[in-house]
């Protein structure tokens, strides 16, 4: 696979995401039942590391424009992966009402803490 095929599937993925997400915006009642709920939750994760992966590796070829390009994808989409926790974990908690600045720090920090694993290794 080809740097080039890999975003393209990921710009399919976003925009599938979108879709998805603007049709359970518009046409699910929340009240329906926690499947409306985690769809929410997983369309929205889905666009979310979508977006951010190739943003990252869009940031990354400009500032490293020699590095291989796998490597960049690699990094790209673990970051994004690990930000859009932190997004759909803050969401989620928000929903839940349990949101508070001690619940964020502790969120953050485990996702921190997981970075540095996956530096480490």
């Amino acid at each position: 696979m080809t740097v080039r095929t890999f975003i393209v599937g990921i710009v399919f993925c976003a925009l599938m995401g979108l879709i998805s997400l603007v049709s359970i915006l518009t046409n699910v009642d929340p009240a329906q039942g926690p499947f409306a709920i985690f769809s929410f939750y997983l369309s929205l994760t889905i666009l979310s590391v979508s977006i951010l992966t190739l943003i990252g590796f869009f940031i990354r070829k400009k500032i490293f424009p020699k590095s291989i390009p796998f490597s960049l994808v690699g990094v790209s989409f673990r970051q994004a992966m690990l930000l859009s926790m932190v997004l759909v974990g803050t969401l989620f908690f928000q929903g839940l009402r349990i949101l508070s600045w001690w619940s964020m720090v502790l969120l953050v920090a485990s996702i921190v803490a997981m970075e540095f694993y996956f530096i480490s290794r």
